[in-house]
């Protein structure tokens, strides 16, 4: 079946490159190895408290998908599951206005969530024998 691209793709990235958008690395945050760990899926995660999460390889990692607007009859809410192949440690810095998110392999090295991801959000409208179709996708690698 062809599929004919009607509109333009729209990118969103995380990440740098001459597509993408960059944003500035935050100061590095002093992370206590002491700090709980909360296992994702396990425990409950606290905004609250200073902590570490760990989201296992393999484990379903919720993506919430919310479509709305005056454009659209109905709005749409929905979670999707998603599995990281590799095990990863979070860590959610909160000393300024705006929370940075560190992450880490092995919770020695940390580095700014848009430093170890690089990756894009798209949408694109298509037109298939049975009418348009609007394709959100999200493509996210290791750098």
């Amino acid at each position: 079946m062809k599929l004919f691209l009607v509109a333009a793709t729209l990118i969103l990235a995380v990440g740098c490159s001459k597509h993408h958008l960059s944003y500035p690395k935050p100061p590095q945050p002093k992370i206590d190895a002491n700090l709980p760990v909360i296992v994702h899926g396990r425990q409950e995660y606290l905004h609250e408290k200073e902590s570490i999460l760990y989201i296992p390889a393999g484990a379903a990692l919720p993506v919430e998908v919310e479509v709305k607007g005056n454009a659209f009859v109905d709005p749409l809410h929905e979670t999707l599951h998603v599995r990281l192949k590799e095990a990863l440690y979070a860590y959610l810095d909160k000393r300024s206005d705006s929370i940075s998110i560190w992450v880490s392999r092995d919770k020695r090295a940390w580095k700014p969530l848009q430093e170890h991801f690089t990756g894009e959000f798209s949408l694109t409208v298509a037109a298939k024998k049975q009418g348009a179709t609007i394709l959100f996708g999200l493509t996210a690698d290791h750098k």
